[in-house]
């Protein structure tokens, strides 16, 4: 492992951490937001490229709205009228996307400056404290995340979080998938598979409407394979008034439950991961304030592959269980299997 200044946060320095193997792939990580800051494969020829949308200008990542590849938490996705309610006590979070709470809102975890707790040749594990209340959330919590690189090129994302208060949890990584390797090109000609029952119907507001479809046609796509220009050019109102996926989809309990493909460079990126659902989105507009390397971002230029319960389950019944229980334990991981595909 290799340690390098990245960054200054006030009087604080930030470090990236680089593992790299034997064979080549490297995964890059900052303790400012547990960020991942590179995923390096191979493509058909043996070039090895960063297939996460990054940039190397720490100060590009500092409220950055896309939350570049951060660590989001304690709840990804949206809180619907920024409440809820544990026991007999009514909770009122910040709205930081309208009406509404989102990742945790806005200082969320991506803006934490985490520790190291350990680290390794093939591991970094990077921890914060939580006091009780902060961010609105009850319970002094510990949380713990933990990037393994393995030899054959897979990459693990792993949680451990602890609570004092029953609390609410439901973390995920907000990396942006490129399997190009230039974030100057769209994802237009990838192609995802999913492995799903079904997608969460959203109202104007992004927020689930409680309804899980399974009949629409752009979800019957995924789940047979598409590329995503052709999702993109769906005139179905889930899509076309969002300009791209921004949608839950539940999660058959198998393996290989999230397949991207880039015929171009041969490469792809298998997912497999404990949590019931995820969350895609492809990156379907940025505000005046995003940029990559000083530049500003090209729309659809990656796609978050968000693995989590469903949004907003602590107001929908059937949508999983995001609540931790007092000195109990939360765990879960996702794996990234990379590999080359010549032909397909």
């Amino acid at each position: 492992m290799k340690k390098t200044k990245f960054g200054t946060l006030g009087n604080e320095s930030v470090y990236r951490y680089d593992l790299t193997n034997e064979k080549g792939y490297k995964v890059s990580v900052m303790n400012y937001g547990a960020t991942l800051l590179a995923y390096e494969i191979p493509d058909k020829n043996g070039d090895f490229k960063n297939i996460v949308v990054s940039t190397p200008r720490f100060e590009e990542y500092i409220n950055n709205s896309p939350r570049w590849s951060a660590t989001i938490g304690p709840v990804a996705g949206r809180i619907a009228n920024a409440t809820f309610t544990l026991g007999d006590v009514v909770y009122t979070l910040e709205k930081n996307n309208g009406n509404h709470h989102l990742h945790g809102g806005s200082n969320g975890y991506e803006q934490v400056l985490f520790d190291v707790d350990s680290s390794d040749d093939t591991t970094v594990t990077f921890i914060t404290h939580q006091k009780d209340m902060a961010q609105g959330y009850p319970g002094n919590i510990m949380f713990k995340v933990t990037y393994t690189l393995l030899e054959n090129g897979e990459l693990i994302i792993a949680y451990t979080v602890t609570t004092d208060k029953d609390t609410l949890m439901n973390p995920t990584n907000h990396s942006y998938f490129n399997l190009s390797g230039d974030v100057t090109k769209p994802i237009d000609e990838q192609v995802v598979t999913l492995k799903s029952t079904g997608y969460t119907v959203l109202d104007d507001d992004n927020i689930p409407t409680g309804e899980i479809n399974c009949t629409d046609a752009f979800f019957e796509k995924l789940t047979k394979g598409v590329p995503l220009k052709d999702v993109f050019e769906d005139t179905h109102e889930q899509i076309a008034t969002r300009n791209g996926i921004d949608h839950a989809f539940v999660l058959e309990q198998t393996t290989e439950q999230i397949t991207i493909f880039d015929a171009m460079s041969g490469r792809q990126l298998h997912v497999t991961t404990q949590s019931p659902a995820v969350v895609l989105y492809t990156a379907n507009g940025f505000d005046d304030v995003t940029f990559i390397n000083g530049q500003k971002p090209v729309v659809h230029n990656g796609i978050a592959i968000e693995t989590q319960v469903l949004p907003d389950a602590i107001h929908h019944s059937g949508f999983g269980n995001i609540v931790l229980k007092a000195n109990e334990t939360f765990t879960t991981q996702t794996h990234y299997i990379p590999s080359v595909v010549i032909e397909k």
